[in-house]
């Protein structure tokens, strides 16, 4: 039995041309009245798949009896997304462009990256357990990046509660963001209700997010990150000017928290160092983790940008993106704080923390508690917290300690 397969856009009565059908590897494309034919079917049920660059994919199952079957196929407007983004450890000043060590070397890896956890003993800011992977990585790819689309009225309302859609990708020597034949647009299947703001990550590279809403021209959301530190939110509190009025994201976020810290070099980078593959510690992104990544990347990332001066590590860079709060962080910028007891049930102590602010915070980056603290010691109470692994922060002026906190319930 034959099978027809009716094609059209969603909104529309017209026939849709271009569409590509395709069942246990046969496909056909529609022609210019929608229309694909799928001849000599034996009865029973089969699973289809239509695509058609700029449209999310349409999925579905048809069922042959004892006749020849029409099928409509409705397709749906999927967002084009076109990135430039640069990342500081490959990035070559000369040529104005990114270095392809971990491709020359072989040590890219085939399936997407961004799914470890833990992550050098931690809960990577990053986490994402999507499925994407090739059988060959592309030519011109300098590594991974994982991509999300954030829908909110307002950037600092852009948090990891407003993610609508995620997918790894390739980031390519020209700062091109593209899908995993290496050459097209990003495609997702959303609906934007306010405004879309897109959030770039890499595995040891401080994270970003468009300090602007994306705009489509021409049916595509393009947005150049490169072009000035206004193009990212929270500007060189997270972001470093590579070159001349060249942009990137900064290097050296080895254990992938949200900001460069003393574990990026104890945990990841001595922890690599001498080696050579797909390391957190090789900073560069050559393949080999050597001196040069901590003097070249981290030491000066340690000491320079962020938005609260942070006490012992002065300024250091950190990831400026809406909910970025790192659960596995330990810093103690305020010496004397003292979180008791830990993992915790029903409440938790705080001693020394008078006139401070105390905020608890979920693995999306959400404030669960906020609360002023007067006292010398002061009792929280977490009855209303499901059990889990949170951060809590204490803010005195311009001094934060942050640790991590389990409720066991």
């Amino acid at each position: 039995y034959d099978i027809f397969f009716w094609c059209s856009a969603e909104g529309s009565p017209m026939g849709m041309s271009g569409v590509d059908v395709t069942i246990d590897g046969t496909t056909v494309t529609s022609d210019f009245d929608g229309l694909s034919v799928l001849p000599g079917y034996a009865a029973g049920t089969y699973d289809y798949v239509a695509s058609k660059a700029g449209y999310a994919d349409a999925m579905g199952t048809v069922t042959v009896v004892d006749q020849n079957i029409q099928e409509f196929v409705v397709m749906s407007p999927a967002l084009n997304i076109d990135l430039t983004v640069l990342l500081e450890g490959p990035y070559d000043v000369a040529n104005h462009d990114m270095m392809t060590g971990l491709l020359d070397g072989g040590y890219i890896p085939n399936d997407q990256p961004y799914n470890q956890d833990p992550y050098y003993g931690g809960t990577p800011v990053w986490f994402y357990a999507g499925t994407e992977t090739v059988v060959t990585i592309p030519a011109g790819v300098i590594d991974w990046v994982l991509v999300q689309l954030r829908d909110a009225d307002a950037p600092e309302n852009a948090t990891s509660a407003t993610v609508v859609g995620s997918q790894a990708a390739f980031l390519l020597s020209d700062g091109s963001i593209v899908g995993l034949n290496g050459s097209s647009r990003l495609f997702f299947d959303v609906t934007i209700n306010q405004n879309l703001y897109a959030v770039v990550y890499h595995r040891n590279h401080i994270g970003i997010m468009s300090a602007n809403a994306l705009t489509e021209s021409g049916s595509i959301y393009a947005y150049d990150f490169t072009s000035g530190s206004d193009k990212v939110y929270g500007g060189v509190n997270g972001y470093k000017e590579l070159d001349t009025n060249i942009w990137g994201m900064v290097a050296g976020d080895g254990n992938a928290s949200g900001i460069i810290e003393n574990t990026d070099e104890t945990i990841v980078w001595k922890q690599d160092l001498g080696n050579s593959g797909y390391l957190g510690g090789d900073f560069d992104l050559d393949g080999i983790v050597e001196n040069t990544d901590e003097t070249n990347y981290w030491k000066p990332n340690l000491n320079v940008g962020g938005q609260i001066p942070l006490g012992a590590f002065e300024n250091p860079y950190q990831s400026q993106i809406p909910g970025s709060v790192m659960i596995n962080v330990e810093h103690n910028y305020l010496n004397d704080v003292n979180i008791y007891p830990n993992p915790a049930i029903d409440y938790i102590n705080v001693d020394n923390a008078e006139n401070a602010t105390i905020q608890v915070v979920d693995q999306n980056g959400r404030f669960i508690i906020e609360e002023r603290i007067e006292n010398m010691h002061s009792k929280i109470n977490l009855n209303s917290i499901p059990k889990g692994i949170y951060g809590v922060r204490v803010i005195s002026g311009s001094k934060v300690s942050s640790s991590k906190l389990i409720i066991a319930k």
